[in-house]
C-alpha cells in the first residue's frame, strides 16, 4: 500500500502546520496538552478513551481528523490530580504555571508524541478541549 493511499484512507495531515516526527535524544519526550471542563472524570475519560463502537474512533480522535491517536499513549487526569500528572513531567515552577494556565478547567489531557504513530498530523482545539501547545521534557532534568 502506498503514502498516497494511507493519506486518504486516514486523512493525515500534511503542508504547513503538519507536526514533524523528528528525532529526539534518549530520555525524552515531546507532549501535546490540552485542558478543558467535564461533568464527571467518567466523561473525561470516555471522550479521550472510550470509541462508541469498535467501528468508530474516540470522540477526542474524531474531533482531531488530521491526527491518528493511539490511546494507549494519552493520559487523562481530572480535578486535583492535574497537579500529580504535570509534575510526572516538569519541574515543579512549570507545572504551577501550567496548572494556572488551565484557569475554569478540571480536565488535563497529556498526549505523548508516540500516539500518532509515526504519521504527520495536526492538532488544535477540540469542541471539548483547549490546545495548550506542545513542549519537550527530558524525564531526568524535567525541562522544557
Amino acid at each position: 500500500m502506498n503514502w498516497e493511499i494511507l493519506k486518504g484512507l486516514f486523512g493525515l495531515a500534511e503542508g504547513p502546520g503538519a507536526e514533524p516526527a523528528a528525532p529526539l535524544a534518549p530520555g525524552s519526550l515531546r507532549l501535546y496538552l490540552f485542558c478543558g471542563s467535564f461533568e464527571s472524570e467518567a466523561a473525561a475519560r470516555a471522550y479521550c478513551l472510550e470509541a462508541p463502537n469498535p467501528d468508530l474512533p474516540e470522540p477526542f480522535t474524531n474531533d482531531l481528523p488530521e491526527a491518528f491517536i493511539d490511546t494507549d499513549f494519552v493520559d487523562v487526569s481530572y480535578g486535583d490530580a492535574r497537579q500529580s500528572a504535570l509534575k510526572d513531567y516538569f519541574h515543579a515552577d512549570l507545572a504551577e504555571d501550567l496548572l494556572e494556565q488551565q484557569a475554569g478547567s478540571n480536565t488535563l489531557v497529556i498526549v505523548v508524541e508516540e500516539a500518532f504513530g509515526g504519521f504527520p498530523f495536526r492538532v488544535h482545539d477540540t469542541p471539548s478541549l483547549t490546545y495548550m501547545g506542545r513542549f519537550e521534557t527530558d524525564l531526568n532534568k524535567r525541562c522544557t
